[in-house]
């Protein structure tokens, strides 16, 4: 007679690991592979993943990237103003003695990144 162990449930860790596992793929695929996110989707299904669960990896995914370039465009705006503002208020304390353009035309290089990342 064969003696069949009965396998475990998996624990939780255990599938939080793989679920990590399958997500830091799927971003390789993309970033280092240069796959579009269909592409990487059909992988994911190609690699054994269902359906279901390779949209939603790729749909969180492509959130998370939206996101990303939200705040980067954010920050961008933020640090954009305040040099292109110190460099004005900077000529305008020195009575005009002193131009501060670099200032004032780095702000105004990562104001045009920032609305076009927010547009783009």
């Amino acid at each position: 007679m064969i003696d069949l162990e009965k396998q475990k449930e998996p624990s939780e860790e255990e599938i939080q690991e793989w679920v990590n596992e399958v997500y830091e793929y799927a971003v390789n695929l993309y970033t280092n592979h240069n796959m579009s996110w269909g592409e990487v989707r059909q992988e994911l299904i190609n690699q054994g993943l269902n359906v279901e669960d390779s949209t939603t990896v790729v749909s969180n995914l492509k959130q998370q990237e939206h996101e990303a370039k939200i705040d980067a465009s954010n920050k961008e705006l933020g640090y954009g103003a305040l040099w292109a503002l110190g460099g004005i208020a900077l000529t305008a304390i020195t009575d005009g003695a002193v131009i501060f353009y670099g200032a004032v035309l780095w702000g105004g290089w990562l104001l045009l990144k920032g609305i076009y990342h927010k547009i783009g």
